[in-house]
């Protein structure tokens, strides 16, 4: 996904938001739920529609610049990015979904399981095997102590 199809997804998350708040009751973390299930639904619906259309990369289109960038929010920007990077990279996909709610995005295991629509079971399942697999592929000696604790 290109950055615009990803800043489309973003906006058009906030727009539901928007429309469904009035519905919404709750604190931050419901808020956070509530805004992940929004958003992953938009997901789903993007990559249904890619997969019945070509995907046209914008690569030739120039990258807007941001003047009022700052340091710190590039270096966290770019922290963030390669995280979320490593876990697509290294777990399947219903893992890393789990791990991304979970760590980066603050969610509780019922907050995950309703988004996911997943028991709670599951996704702590999931997210185990899944911080599992990235220590393993992060650190063999993380790795190691992770699998002893097990024991």
């Amino acid at each position: 996904m290109d950055r615009f199809a990803a800043e489309d997804l973003a906006s058009e998350t906030w727009v539901d938001a928007l429309r469904s708040s009035g519905s919404f009751e709750g604190d931050e973390s419901g808020f956070r739920a509530f805004l992940f299930t929004i958003a992953r639904r938009r997901l789903i619906d993007y990559r249904r529609r890619m997969g019945k259309r070509p995907d046209f990369s914008s690569s030739a289109v120039p990258e807007a610049t941001d003047q009022v960038d700052t340091s710190n929010d590039a270096v966290t920007a770019i922290t963030t990015a390669h995280a979320v990077a490593l876990i697509k990279s290294t777990l399947p996909a219903n893992q890393a979904e789990v791990v991304l709610m979970r760590v980066l995005g603050g969610l509780s295991v019922a907050q995950v399981a309703e988004v996911t629509e997943k028991s709670p079971e599951a996704v702590r399942v999931l997210q185990h095997r899944g911080l599992r697999k990235l220590a393993a592929a992060t650190s063999p000696s993380i790795s190691e102590r992770f699998n002893k604790e097990e024991v």
